[in-house]
């Protein structure tokens, strides 16, 4: 009798812990499927076209194995539905991966612009501060890149507290003959310019030295307020900058292209122009490449492509959105 009933409470204690464990298994059924929908939710591009079947598919696997989980009393349902939840997780984390991606493509909303104190190899100057109760002419273009230019004065001067002679040339190459010239001890160039530089002095970066940078960080505006994109044509403009490294670098615009989206019609257009077309800049009026509108912003790009567009078709042409990428997205999206 004693045997029996020994039996029974071990058999007993075995029932509830198998109901207890597949309550948990249950929970985690119930919580990865949760997880992934919302995951699904956010990543903001399935239609619902594909995205309702997604919800609708985890729903009735939830319930089945948990209706499974309840009702049996072997090891199969335990294991299928951990196997399930596995599944479910690493689908989770590959969604997250390509939400990552999407929001290193295109959420570059910001734009760095980086200034350069730089002297020649040989000068004895190390840091800014080697600068101090010297002073020294310093050359800039202030034409060109007059913002940026002007912050770093700020900083130079109210920061670091060093106090310089400013000479303002109206291009980049008198900025640099300036400074081989022997002219001035050191001279202002923002990092955008300095693959200019480095075409028209190849040595350029063996024979000169940055002694301090400053950065200067800026929103770009927002565009495409009011575009309906379910009914309205829009447009992108797709940049490629020659760079490594963060998007909201500034640099030379290699690849332009403009992606026309007619939602209506179902039809895509896509222009491309040249990095070496010879445009006139929005902000500076000036002929210049394309590839060169890049330097001052992608704002900048945008506008002079504007300006170009509407003048060959005789009406306001309207860039309403941009994806910016560089040789670092372009690596990231094929390891993905």
């Amino acid at each position: 009798m004693k045997k029996k009933t020994i039996k029974t409470k071990q058999t007993t204690k075995r029932m509830k812990f198998d109901q207890t464990l597949s309550k948990i298994i249950i929970g985690l059924v119930v919580v990865s499927s949760l997880l992934l929908m919302y995951k699904l939710f956010r990543l903001g591009v399935l239609s619902n076209k594909y995205l309702i079947p997604a919800v609708l598919i985890l729903i009735v696997l939830s319930s089945v194995l948990s209706f499974w989980l309840m009702k049996s009393k072997g090891h199969a349902s335990k294991i299928v539905s951990l196997i399930v939840v596995v599944a479910i997780l690493l689908g989770v984390n590959q969604v997250t991966r390509i939400r990552n991606l999407i929001a290193n493509v295109t959420g570059a909303n910001k734009e760095t612009h980086v200034v350069h104190v730089i002297v020649m190899d040989e000068s004895p100057y190390k840091t800014i501060n080697d600068l101090k109760d010297l002073d020294v002419d310093i050359a800039a273009n202030t034409t060109a890149d007059q913002k940026y230019i002007d912050l770093a004065v700020e900083e130079i001067k109210n920061k670091d507290k060093v106090e310089f002679n400013l000479v303002d040339k109206n291009n980049y190459l008198s900025v640099v003959n300036s400074l081989y010239d022997g002219e001035v001890e050191a001279i202002l160039l923002s990092e955008a310019h300095r693959p200019l530089m480095e075409e028209y002095k190849p040595e350029f970066d063996e024979e000169t030295r940055i002694i301090a940078s400053y950065y200067f960080e800026e929103e770009v505006e927002e565009h495409g307020e009011g575009v309906d994109v379910t009914k309205d044509t829009f447009s992108i403009f797709v940049t490629g900058i020659d760079t490594y490294g963060p998007l909201s670098s500034v640099s030379r615009s290699d690849v332009n292209m403009i992606v026309t989206v007619n939602p209506k019609t179902n039809q895509i257009l896509l222009t491309s122009i040249p990095r070496d077309y010879h445009v006139t800049l929005h902000s500076f009026g000036q002929k210049d490449k394309l590839t060169h509108a890049g330097i001052y912003g992608v704002r900048e790009s945008m506008k002079t492509l504007e300006d170009l567009l509407s003048s060959q078709v005789n009406e306001k042409v309207d860039i309403d959105y941009y994806l910016r990428v560089n040789f670092t997205s372009v690596i990231d999206i094929v390891d993905a």
